[in-house]
């Protein structure tokens, strides 16, 4: 079974750390339930709740990133980014709409 099986959306994206703020590359796997990142394909390293999102915004020009989004969750607030206008739109609305089923 692929981790990619069950997946509604998958790609890579820049995520900015929690403790040190550094960006770094990961594949996301959008579920129905989760949004789930790992390092590589293989090796997972982390999971967001869809169900404990409270919001999700398009941000403009954060620490001098184009095409981002924020999503808040109770215990973290995430920062992603895509190369472009494009793929970050693509993953806000598919985002959207699982958060919103």
């Amino acid at each position: 079974m692929s981790i990619t099986d069950q997946a509604i959306k998958y790609g890579y994206l820049i995520k900015e750390g929690q403790t040190h703020k550094t960006w770094r590359r990961r594949f996301f796997v959008l579920e129905p339930e989760k949004l789930t990142y790992y390092c590589s394909l293989k090796k997972y390293k982390g999971e967001i709740q869809l169900n404990q999102v409270t919001k999700v915004i398009p941000i403009v020009g954060y620490r001098k990133k184009s095409n981002c989004l924020e999503l808040e969750t109770s215990q973290r607030v995430y920062h992603i980014y895509a190369p472009t206008e494009e793929e970050i739109k693509s993953w806000y609305d598919a985002l959207l709409n699982q958060i919103q089923n």
